[in-house]
């Protein structure tokens, strides 16, 4: 349907409106039924593989903090004991470091308003 063009009326405008696909699939379609539940379960393991990434990334980052049993506070412990020559010195440095880090997590999940 054409409409009056607004600059000058004896142009006149094509009508477009929204373009969009419909598509029916009718039985017998693919050789593995109804597309629709092949994009169902696509659906689903796509969801089940995001999940499973953003819990892999999750623990990756979770296992790099400076804490000691993780793996983060093993290598921060080796690079305090490469820095100051010393075994003792280095554990106490990395006790330090966890402590801190330990507060920082706690204060983070509770929040500062039950602090203060």
């Amino acid at each position: 349907k054409t409409i009056e063009n607004p600059d000058n009326s004896s142009y006149s405008f094509i009508g477009i409106s929204r373009v969009s696909t419909k598509l029916e699939y009718k039985n017998g379609f693919s050789p593995l039924g109804d597309p629709s539940k092949s994009l169902i379960v696509y659906s689903w393991v796509s969801g089940l593989l995001g999940w499973i990434f953003m819990l892999d990334i999750s623990i990756a980052v979770a296992n790099l903090l400076p804490f000691l049993p993780f793996d983060g506070g093993v290598i921060w412990e080796g690079i305090f004991e490469k820095i100051t020559k010393k075994k003792d010195l280095a554990k106490k440095m990395i006790k330090v470091l966890s402590a801190v880090t330990y507060a920082l997590l706690v204060i983070n999940l509770i929040g500062l308003k039950v602090f203060g």
